[in-house]
């Protein structure tokens, strides 16, 4: 398990499903203008889940940062 923790505008819990989606992003995002296309973290969440794992995220809304949270199984020895 890795996380990421920021201190960014961070974004409302209600919209956690969205910003997992294409072209997805937080309305707090588009307020202030922020670049980018809403591609990379559901880039990232679909590379997690070909790999077996999953990719989370928290914040405790707008202006209080985020946590990302990558979570994959170990390799086991009979794995090679």
């Amino acid at each position: 398990e890795i996380t990421v923790s920021d201190q960014g505008m961070g974004f409302d819990p209600k919209e956690l499903a969205r910003i997992f989606e294409p072209f997805g992003r937080s309305t707090a995002a588009g307020r202030v203008a922020v670049h980018g296309t809403g591609l990379g973290l559901s880039i990232s969440a679909a590379l997690a889940r070909r790999m077996g794992g999953a990719l989370g995220a928290h914040s405790d809304g707008p202006g209080t940062g985020s946590r990302f949270t990558l979570r994959l199984e170990a390799a086991r020895d009979d794995d090679h």
